[in-house]
């Protein structure tokens, strides 16, 4: 396998996905396990483990449970405006901008554009600097097909979060993004979706 150029990696990262997926995310210092749901251009569901829902974004607003599992708030869309549910997976899917950074929070490469392969998929991976106020450089590995951020990990190769299962250009049922019912009914989602 070879290298890219940067400016190449970086207007993947930096473009809006444009497929649908699914997958599986895990973590060490966020939600330590999410089912995730996306449809672009900006519609989520998010689950845990149990398959209770977490968090869901479509085109009315933003559903947000707490850990007892009932609906908790309800926020409308604001134009300009995005939340993330402080949930992991959009950490992932969402781009950032690193042909224009707005800051130097991991955006500059430290090394060369690797091609790689992760989860069965063609990406590329490659070390980004840290910003002075943090401690380690962290490596970005990105799906070359969709441009889903696959993963972040420590240089030692020790995942920070990533994906441990992604299906892109997936076929989701009309109901993967529908609004919550008040009652609890319709908390839990397309788990076998």
């Amino acid at each position: 396998m070879g290298t890219v150029q940067w400016e190449r990696f970086a207007r993947l990262a930096s473009a809006p996905v444009t497929v649908t997926m699914r997958g599986e995310v895990r973590s060490v210092d966020m939600t330590p396990y999410e089912r995730v749901w996306f449809a672009p251009p900006d519609s989520w569901r998010i689950e845990d483990e149990t398959g209770r829902l977490c968090w869901l974004a479509n085109d009315d607003g933003y559903y947000r449970t707490q850990a007892g599992g009932d609906l908790a708030t309800f926020e409308p869309r604001q134009p300009g405006s995005w939340r993330s549910g402080d949930m992991t997976a959009p950490t992932l899917i969402r781009p950032r901008d690193l042909v224009r950074p707005a800051d130097d929070d991991f955006t500059r490469p430290l090394g060369p554009v690797e091609e790689v392969e992760f989860l069965g998929r063609p990406a590329w991976r490659v070390l980004l600097a840290p910003p002075p106020h943090k401690p380690r450089p962290v490596r970005q590995i990105l799906d070359v097909v969709s441009g889903v951020t696959l993963a972040y990990r420590d240089p030692d190769g020790a995942a920070v979060v990533e994906f441990t299962a992604i299906e892109t250009g997936a076929e989701l049922p009309a109901d993967t993004f529908a609004a919550p019912s008040s009652g609890g009914a319709g908390m839990s989602g397309p788990a076998n979706a």
